[in-house]
């Protein structure tokens, strides 16, 4: 997402900020680089020479390349979290069940972005297999935070077992993610909405 006239991820999903600083130049470019080629693939002499920074100047900010690949999954969680549930609310206003259900509608219109090349979160889990290492624990953040926020709305609707729906709904949408990755249906999610409503009606006929 690097060449000219591609978005970046902070145009995408960061509300087109800039960077205020350094340190967080750094941090969106690394964003971009890792979403386009992967953690591994990335190295640090990359990152300086698209940041156009020397490592003087990169080690006035972080101690190593690890730490500024965490920040750039903190602040790649946090955009697409705000755009997610920014989208959500847009689609399904403060209900919970549409709100639920448009979950998978949000995810359909990023899939068939232009732009879109997959889930940055999955790709950081499957480079740091290392459950102790710092990058998959920013990365398992996130779908802890998402499951979370499920929860809460599960519990909103009077679901007993709210915490195993959440964990449901959750592995639909990420199942979704991994389809649509590894095989480009750009159906994925209407594929996966399907299966959602038919476990809502499911867990609300139990109330």
């Amino acid at each position: 997402m690097s060449d000219a006239g591609e978005k970046t991820y902070h145009d995408l999903f960061g509300g087109g900020a800039k960077p205020a600083n350094t340190r967080e130049k750094l941090i969106f470019k690394a964003i971009d680089l890792f979403n386009e080629h992967g953690f591994h693939a990335v190295g640090l002499d990359y990152i300086l020479e698209e940041a156009k920074l020397t490592k003087s100047t990169f080690y006035n900010h972080f101690e190593s390349r690890d730490e500024l690949t965490v920040e750039a999954v903190k602040l790649r969680d946090k955009w697409e979290m705000d755009a997610f549930m920014k989208a959500v609310q847009e689609k399904g206003g403060y209900d919970a069940k549409a709100m639920l259900m448009a979950m998978f509608d949000v995810i359909h219109d990023w899939f068939n972005l232009p732009d879109y090349t997959g889930c940055l979160f999955m790709t950081a889990c499957a480079e740091f297999p290392d459950k102790n290492h710092p990058v998959k624990r920013a990365a398992n953040n996130h779908y802890a935070d998402a499951t979370a926020g499920i929860q809460k709305m599960a519990e909103g609707l009077g679901i007993e077992d709210a915490e195993a729906f959440a964990c449901e709904w959750v592995l639909l949408l990420e199942g979704a993610t991994i389809y649509r990755q590894i095989t480009d249906n750009n159906a994925a999610a209407e594929i996966a909405k399907r299966a959602a409503a038919a476990r809502l009606e499911d867990y609300l006929a139990e109330i």
